[in-house]
Formats: C-alpha cells, sequence, structure tokens
C-alpha cells in the first residue's frame, strides 16, 4: 500500500507524527553535534570562539523503499532559532577557561516521507560544517 506522511521532531525532542508510525524499538530524536576547540596547550584564561555553522542536508533522501525530504530545522543554540539550508551563521561558543572548549547542540526539523511500497524505516544523514573565525 502506497502512503505519505511527515515527522517533525524538535531540537528539544518533541515528536509530532502525521500518517507515520513509530517503528518498534526505533529511536526518535534531534541530531546532535559537538563542536570542539582545542586550545593546544593548557589554558591560562577564558576563550571566546567563533565558528560559521553551514547545515548541508540531502534534498532528497531514499532508503528502504521510502524517499525522504528533509526542512523546517530548529537548534537549541542561543539564539539561533532556525537553520536554512546552505546558509552560514556566525555562533559564538559560551567563554571557557579549559585546554578544551566543547559545547554540544541539537537540530530538529520536519521530513515528509513517501513510500510506494510496504513501510519501512530510514535514518537521514545530516552534515553541518563549523568554520573557526576567532579564538579570542
Amino acid at each position: 500500500m502506497a502512503g505519505s506522511g511527515s515527522r517533525t521532531v524538535s531540537a528539544t525532542g518533541t515528536v509530532t507524527n502525521a500518517n507515520v508510525l513509530p517503528v518498534s524499538g526505533g529511536n526518535t530524536g534531534p541530531a546532535q553535534f559537538t563542536l570542539t576547540y582545542d586550545r593546544g596547550a593548557p589554558a591560562t584564561g577564558p576563550i571566546t570562539v567563533a565558528v560559521l555553522l553551514t547545515l548541508s542536508p540531502p534534498s532528497n533522501f531514499a532508503q528502504n523503499g521510502l524517499v525522504a525530504t528533509v526542512s523546517g530545522f530548529d537548534t537549541d543554540l542561543s539564539g539561533i532559532p532556525l537553520l536554512i539550508p546552505a546558509q552560514s551563521i556566525l555562533f559564538t561558543m559560551r567563554p571557557c577557561s579549559t585546554q578544551v572548549c566543547a559545547q554540544t547542540f541539537h537540530v530538529g526539523g520536519r521530513i515528509d516521507v513517501t513510500q510506494p511500497g510496504n513501510g519501512g524505516s530510514i535514518t537521514v544523514p545530516l552534515t553541518i560544517t563549523a568554520t573557526l573565525v576567532a579564538a579570542l
């Protein structure tokens, strides 16, 4: 039986389904990323790290007989509620006083799925490129 539906997973983990049934034992949640900056030497004081983040999701993705389109990306990064594919955004990490600075964040979005067959599961890869702008 062919059909279509959508699932929205927010950056905070809220899941909303429309004509999509959860897969038994499946793990649904937002994508998680960790930005890490290593000073290369012991910390001598606080540092602020600024990066450009660029989201590169697939425009259409097919897996296990399903075809998916992803859109509507949100994030839990402070001051950045939305991510627009291929658009770079400047993000400043929390001030850090250790040799290795790290910050984890989540990305949610909407996936629209069509299935020409009897269903299946799908995992859509998201890529975020982080480019160092400054470490002061």
